[in-house]
């Protein structure tokens, strides 16, 4: 399933087979998260270290991170994740996964999918975080990833998969919150609504 979904770096755009614009999860939820009165440079700086962190983690999970040459801004958050994956003897499955929904029609990349940091018999899917809080939209952006990583995966229905928001902080530590809101993926869907309604 997940070769299915094509994605376009520099544009940040999914497409399907059939070469059709798929929103992304991402997109969907810009509705949840207000900005609003953060000056623009500011919120590109955020989103710039944000890209750098998920690239040392993806690096690292490759074996192929040289951790003398990270910014020292991005390795104070890096090493926050080497802390928790350190303490929860945590190692994934899955890092930087597009995930697909031909069902709903949207797309996007899951950071982390394996065992479950807090239960290693269960399974967890994880998203990774750089900014000063979790924010609304967490909740409803895992259950989004989880849906989706069910039909790209094939997972089985029954099987149970916990959703928790990893926030590494400036200053070495982390947060590791789980998510488990049955109201999430009904948000996303509404979410989805306005901004494919936005679209037309």
């Amino acid at each position: 399933m997940p070769s299915l979904i094509s994605f376009d770096e520099a544009s940040h755009t999914y497409t399907d087979q059939h070469g059709r614009v798929v929103p992304s999860v991402t997109q969907a939820l810009n509705v949840l998260d207000s900005y609003r009165g953060i000056p623009p440079a500011v919120l590109e700086k955020a989103a710039q270290r944000g890209t750098a962190v998920h690239k040392a983690v993806e690096l690292h999970l490759q074996g192929d991170l040289d951790e003398m040459s990270l910014d020292p801004e991005v390795a104070d958050y890096f090493y926050a994740y080497w802390k928790f994956e350190r303490e929860h003897r945590y190692q994934p499955e899955h890092s930087e996964l597009r995930v697909f929904s031909n069902k709903f029609r949207y797309a996007g990349t899951l950071d982390l999918a394996g065992p479950d940091p807090s239960n290693k018999r269960g399974y967890a899917i994880i998203d990774i975080k750089t900014s000063r809080e979790l924010m609304p939209s967490v909740g409803p952006q895992l259950a989004a990833y989880e849906k989706a990583f069910r039909e790209s995966i094939d997972v089985p229905p029954r099987r149970k998969l916990k959703r928790y928001g990893l926030l590494l902080k400036s200053d070495g530590t982390y947060e590791l919150k789980p998510y488990d809101g049955a109201a999430d993926f009904s948000v996303f869907l509404a979410c989805l609504t306005v901004c494919n309604y936005q679209e037309t």
